[in-house]
């Protein structure tokens, strides 16, 4: 048996007239136990009015399997939202879709499916990803063993096809993803998520600061420890603990530029364009120009003020020059003693209006600012793709 629904219109880039959704009973033997799922009059448009979706009308009833079949952009992957219970925003909906031939709301999971593109978290493993979600979309009234078992329920179910040993006993290793393309892989998992229903877009931007937080402390500390005592830097601990502390906010705003930078651009090959600005910070942030060398209508002002390796290199030489004294090896009319002070703002022409805890504060409040920069960005950019389907 095949049903044809009909789209009177067309998606974007549909060349037909008329695209089509074609819906295949596969199995023609239906059983008496399960639920049934109908769908009547079912109509989706966006803004402006569009309908994706125009009065489909269709069943799916326990044991049989359907296919949906359709040219891309006809409204397949929103037939399967709309029925899934996770419509798109700035959508609207009408029509009826009983379940067991009465009305109810259709919760997430009450008819889930696989999406075509499905973007899992990269650095979990299979156990760790199904555990996760089932963590996601079972009760909270659930024990965690209760979960553990389900998830490694449905693992055995899926077949031992992958994979399930420590990683140092795999043939093949994975090559170290770029900063890009870590957050692109968290911006369209969490967008899947979001879609679930189990949390927005805030809620994502602070769950990835706060995930990321021990992993940078650990590496700001340990090759902080390895890379600060041996030249023979200050030895007292409050100076180390600084030192570690502006390497961490550091990777924090890298992180956050790289968040940014990934909301903007779809791929790999312009993600590099971080690296780009990267490059550029650091070329204007005082360690290889003097800030009176930098020509001003663009190094200068602005690249120079908004630069976080600016404050980040101005806070460690304070902290390493001020309240010491030198010799005075260019000897002169002079004193034979010179300051830190003198140094920093003489010979390295730094800005000595402010202490470096200033600079340390300035640079977590960049962070923040980094991160509702992303936040808006991916927020508005999801918006308008929805409102454009």
């Amino acid at each position: 048996m095949a049903t044809t629904f009909e789209n009177s219109e067309p998606v974007l880039n549909i060349a037909e007239p008329h695209a089509a959704l074609e819906v295949e009973n596969l199995n023609p033997t239906p059983q008496e136990d399960g639920d049934s799922l109908t769908w009547n009059n079912l109509w989706v448009t966006v803004a402006g009015g569009i309908s994706i979706l125009r009065g489909l009308t269709g069943y799916a009833l326990p044991g049989e399997l359907l296919a949906i079949m359709g040219p891309s952009g006809c409204g397949n992957a929103t037939l399967l939202d709309t029925l899934a219970g996770r419509p798109s925003p700035n959508t609207r909906q009408d029509g009826d879709i009983p379940i067991n031939g009465r009305k109810q709301a259709l919760a997430y999971g009450t008819s889930p499916y696989v999406t075509q593109e499905d973007a899992l978290i990269a650095t979990l493993t299979v156990r760790e990803a199904v555990y996760y979600s089932a963590q996601l979309q079972l009760p909270d009234s659930m024990m965690k063993s209760d979960k553990k078992a389900r998830a490694e329920m449905t693992i055995r179910e899926m077949g031992k096809t992958v994979y399930f040993g420590p990683v140092s006993a795999a043939n093949e290793t994975c090559l170290a993803e770029s900063g890009w393309t870590m957050h692109r892989f968290r911006l369209e998992v969490s967008e899947g998520e979001r879609l679930n229903g189990h949390y927005g877009v805030t809620a994502f931007v602070v769950r990835n600061t706060l995930s990321a937080l021990p992993f940078l402390a650990l590496v700001a500390l340990i090759p902080g420890a390895i890379t600060y005592f041996p030249p023979g830097l200050h030895k007292r601990y409050e100076h180390f603990f600084f030192f570690v502390t502006v390497l961490f906010v550091s990777m924090m705003l890298a992180e956050s530029l790289m968040m940014i930078v990934a909301s903007l651009v779809p791929n790999f090959l312009m993600g590099i364009i971080g690296a780009r600005i990267q490059g550029l910070m650091v070329l204007v942030g005082v360690f290889f120009r003097l800030p009176t060398d930098l020509p001003k209508p663009l190094l200068k002002y602005p690249l120079y003020h908004i630069a976080f390796h600016k404050y980040a290199y101005q806070a460690l030489f304070k902290n390493e020059y001020e309240g010491t004294t030198f010799p005075n090896v260019q000897g002169g009319k002079g004193s034979l003693i010179i300051s830190g002070e003198e140094i920093l703002k003489e010979t390295w022409h730094l800005e000595m209006g402010y202490a470096k805890w200033v600079e340390l504060a300035i640079l977590f409040a960049m962070v923040g600012f980094y991160r509702v920069i992303a936040k808006f960005i991916y927020a508005t950019r999801r918006e308008r793709e929805c409102s454009s389907t």
